[in-house]
């Protein structure tokens, strides 16, 4: 085999494993995006974060 076609061979394939990364990370984004907004509109309507509201449950339980 030739350079050119080792090259071009080994281009196509990184195309190939480029986009399924994209692919991979946009829905990584997407859930991450989607999970700071669900915490930050609790947090902001005066929710409770969750270890907080544990620990009240324990001590309360406790009492």
């Amino acid at each position: 085999m030739s350079r050119r076609t080792d090259y071009a061979t080994y281009s196509r394939f990184s195309v190939t494993v480029s986009m399924w990364k994209k692919s991979i990370a946009s829905r990584l984004s997407a859930w991450a995006r989607r999970k700071v907004r669900q915490v930050s509109s609790r947090r902001v309507d005066g929710g409770i974060p969750l270890a907080r509201r544990m620990l009240r449950m324990v001590d309360a339980a406790i009492r």
